[in-house]
């Protein structure tokens, strides 16, 4: 009796194993948010063909003026950023109330996969209000969510549920480009 209850559950983990690493190989679907400069000054570049565009089709930002500054001084970590520069996508695992990668630098247009591996909820908020689309925790709670942004420059985040906009608790630094 023992040996056969012991069978029985000895198959029903291979089984569950198996299905585990199945849905791994599985196509993860991603919503993608993208930075927007300025409807308005989309639309007037899309009428000029001698406009420069970013590479997600708006106007390039003015560096003087985005990406905005953040209402407090945050300090760039620049001896822990690490380079991910050269990579299409790179994926940032939440779990624990903390960002995994959490002071890191890519190319513009490079896609940031952010997903929350852990039980509790999380969102990625801009400090600078307006510097990329926040990414809500209902969304993440749903699935990965990739945020993409053009403009080069410096932008904190935070977790509103386990970080503050002073830069203290959950909070990221996210460097585009080669400043």
């Amino acid at each position: 009796m023992i040996l056969r209850r012991l069978s029985r559950a000895l198959v029903i983990g291979i089984l569950a194993l198996a299905l585990v690493g199945c849905a791994a190989d599985d196509p993860i679907e991603v919503t993608v948010v993208t930075q927007e400069v300025d409807a308005d000054a989309t639309a007037e570049a899309a009428a000029d063909p001698d406009a420069e565009l970013d590479c997600l089709g708006n106007p390039a930002a003015d560096p003087a003026t985005f990406p905005p500054e953040p209402e407090v001084d945050i300090v760039r970590p620049d001896d822990k950023i690490i380079d991910l520069r050269g990579q299409a996508r790179v994926d940032v695992s939440i779990r624990g109330n903390q960002f995994e990668t959490r002071w890191f630098r890519v190319d513009p247009c490079t896609e940031i996969v952010f997903t929350n591996n852990g039980v509790n909820p999380h969102n990625v908020i801009p400090i600078a209000d307006g510097a990329f689309p926040e990414i809500d925790r209902d969304a993440l709670d749903e699935g990965p969510q990739a945020l993409v942004v053009a403009a080069p420059g410096n932008y904190p985040f935070y977790c509103s549920i386990h970080g503050t906009k002073t830069f203290r608790g959950q909070t990221g630094y996210l460097v585009v480009g080669d400043d």
